[in-house]
């Protein structure tokens, strides 16, 4: 779907009124050309609540406007992060190359408190989307799921026993140097 930008409007107060319903803005709003499109591409993230069995729990769910015309965008869904043990937060995002790929792949890195009987701590997922597809149909980004599941951060937790684990890859220089390593 096409959205339009006001004239002197703020990436933040453009992705605020172009967001979905009763939501916040979950992270800072980039505005990138990493794509090298003329325009820049607006990324932003909101949090939702939702009700599950009784319980309100939040997700983020993240949308990347991309130029199509002066003023105008294209909303793509990036992808929804659900809770998992916690509620999701948007630790980092960034760009990068992977292997030799010519076009540079947007990288999330997502986390979630842990708060359990045996354990708590945060665990750390990494999350790669290929550049955006031309065809103005493509509605989601393409996830990476393979090298995503490479840069899966784990849980940086201590448990009841007095075991602690330190998550692998918890910021972007983490990931950067990890993806000069593993290639794709």
């Amino acid at each position: 779907s096409s959205v339009s930008r006001l004239a002197k409007e703020t990436a933040e107060n453009f992705a605020k009124r172009s967001g979905p319903a009763q939501t916040t803005l979950a992270h800072q709003v980039i505005e990138t050309s990493a794509w090298g499109a003329k325009s820049k591409a607006i990324i932003a993230f909101y949090e939702q609540e939702f009700e599950q069995s009784g319980q309100t729990y939040r997700r983020i769910v993240g949308y990347i406007y991309l130029p199509e015309a002066d003023k105008t965008y294209r909303k793509v869904l990036t992808d929804t992060f659900a809770p998992e043990g916690g509620d999701p937060e948007i630790e980092s995002v960034f760009f990068a190359n992977v292997g030799r790929g010519k076009q540079a792949k947007l990288i999330i890195i997502c986390s979630w408190p842990q708060v359990h009987y045996d354990f708590r701590g945060k665990l750390y997922a990494t999350f790669v989307y290929a550049a955006p597809s031309p065809d103005k149909k493509a509605t989601k980004l393409k996830f990476e799921e393979s090298i995503s599941k490479k840069l899966e951060g784990g849980c940086e937790c201590e448990w009841r026993d007095g075991t602690k684990k330190i998550a692998k890859y918890k910021t972007a220089d983490e990931v950067k140097a990890a993806l000069r390593t593993i290639g794709h």
